[in-house]
């Protein structure tokens, strides 16, 4: 999907490391060297690679670099041969008449049933479909890459302009060959890895079931006021299934609310955000936070394409923050989040947890230089070389 459509699915990622000077210098060399090599005349099943922004069939960007203005953008191309799968049945059972035919033929005995063993007929099945896939044509599938700021580790992001689960996984597969840079998905709900058991699985509908508890009022997100309306959701009960899908209006508020607060959730939904003015349609899903988003007040504008660009980076970039600041306040007023706390969330802790931190806390306070968990609780070494062990329940 484009990212100069008005209106396209985003994936968020973020870096574990920062790119070198030399690796940002090196970016187009990179590109080409992980470009898209079409399969047209090769029997292969999927071709991936990167091409140019402004031109799909240009994997050595010739046409244009993939500098723009602070940011680096291109492409990731997928050529993908397929077959359906009732055509390779029909096909099979074509073949599998004439193999036994034959096999009749060689049958003296007219007695014998001729009879094609399992593996024969799973051999016919990969000759028919390797043949039927060499007739195919590939089917290109593209997805539009914004790295934003790479030079400035306080404000880059990267945004990959699809929320296909096997998109996303070649993309973050491609780009780390690449770049030798390993990116990760902005999730707001994921916890941190020392607190993964703390939280539900279900945060992000939680989140959702929230928000639209604000439908049709404001809320003030640091400092910035913020409308949201529900245009439709998609309520489901504990176990996942779909109840009730609606548009919302005055006529179903009532069974929503009914299914709301006979413990179901909003598994998805759609949102018109005005963010001071600014206006987004947004389509959010609870589980992966999969998002479509469409500033409605944007326009390409095909004679100044570098100006639209910008402007569509600026607005999403204020709609991420607000989303993200959004969620935060969510977080604190649910009890998952402290409201000095910063930087990644912080999950509620149970008391032996809260102790274990505390302990470590404790221990690098009085000078420890390393802290290692044991079995039995703690060994803290420290400058001089002392150790001290503190033991869960004792000293």
């Amino acid at each position: 999907m484009g990212f100069l459509h008005r209106g396209c699915p985003i994936t968020r990622f973020r870096l574990h490391d920062q790119p070198t000077p030399e690796q940002l210098q090196d970016a187009t060399a990179a590109l080409a060297r992980n470009g898209f090599r079409s399969i047209d005349t090769l029997p292969d099943e999927l071709a991936v690679g990167w091409v140019s922004f402004d031109d799909p069939t240009d994997s050595e960007w010739r046409t244009a670099a993939p500098e723009r203005l602070a940011h680096l953008v291109w492409a990731l191309r997928l050529d993908k041969r397929s077959v359906p799968a009732k055509l390779v049945d029909v096909r099979t059972r074509l073949e599998v008449k004439k193999f036994l035919e034959r096999r009749r033929e060689e049958i003296r005995e007219k007695v014998l049933i001729p009879f094609a063993s399992k593996d024969e007929k799973a051999e016919i099945r990969d000759r028919v479909r390797a043949s039927l896939l060499s007739q195919a044509a590939p089917v290109p599938t593209m997805a539009d890459v914004v790295w934003l700021s790479p030079a400035d580790a306080a404000q880059t992001e990267i945004w990959l302009c699809s929320t296909t689960a096997g998109i996303v996984s070649q993309f973050t597969t491609l780009f780390s060959a690449t770049f030798g840079l390993h990116p990760f998905l902005v999730l707001p709900w994921v916890p941190r890895p020392d607190n993964a058991e703390e939280w539900p699985e279900d945060i992000g509908k939680r989140f959702l079931t929230w928000l639209y508890e604000h439908d049709g009022g404001a809320l003030d997100v640091s400092g910035t006021d913020v409308a949201v309306n529900f245009e439709g959701l998609t309520i489901a009960n504990e176990a996942g299934d779909v109840v009730i899908t609606a548009v919302t209006d005055e006529n179903d508020s009532d069974e929503i609310k009914q299914g709301l607060a006979n413990a179901m959730q909003v598994r998805e939904c759609d949102l018109l955000l005005n963010i001071s003015g600014d206006c987004y349609k947004v389509r959010v899903k609870g589980a992966d936070f999969a998002l479509r988003v469409e500033p409605i007040f944007w326009n390409l504008d095909r004679e100044d394409p570098d100006g639209s660009f910008a402007d569509k980076v600026l607005s999403l970039e204020r709609l991420f923050h607000v989303w993200d600041n959004l969620y935060r306040l969510w977080l604190i007023q649910a009890g998952w989040l402290s409201a000095a706390a910063k930087g990644a969330p912080i999950a509620r802790l149970s008391p032996a947890v809260a102790v274990e931190r505390a302990a470590q806390q404790a221990l690098t306070e009085m000078g420890a230089e390393k802290v290692e968990k044991t079995k039995t609780g703690f060994t803290a070494t420290f400058k001089n070389g002392d150790t001290m062990s503190v033991i869960r329940g004792g000293k």
